[in-house]
């Protein structure tokens, strides 16, 4: 199950589109960070697109990616 997609707001068109329709339309996706912000912000290289399981860390990522968007004045759902 997945709690949230995370797609780089500088990743390409065609490649949320491709996991757009891999998902349910119930998945809500987060477009705040660059490919370079999310890979610092989850530890790894170059990060256009991830999915995030529930519980753990994911659910503490999406609640500072929401303080994130509040302080940038984004809305990232």
């Amino acid at each position: 199950r997945v709690l949230c997609l995370l797609e780089a707001v500088d990743a390409a068109a065609d490649g949320k589109e491709k996991l757009k329709r891999l998902c349910p339309d119930n998945v809500p996706v987060i477009q705040i960070l660059t490919a370079d912000q999310a890979a610092q912000a989850l530890g790894t290289g170059v990060c256009m697109h991830a999915a995030l399981k529930f519980g753990g860390i994911s659910d503490l990522f999406v609640a500072e990616a929401g303080r994130f968007a509040a302080y940038c004045k984004n809305e990232f759902f």
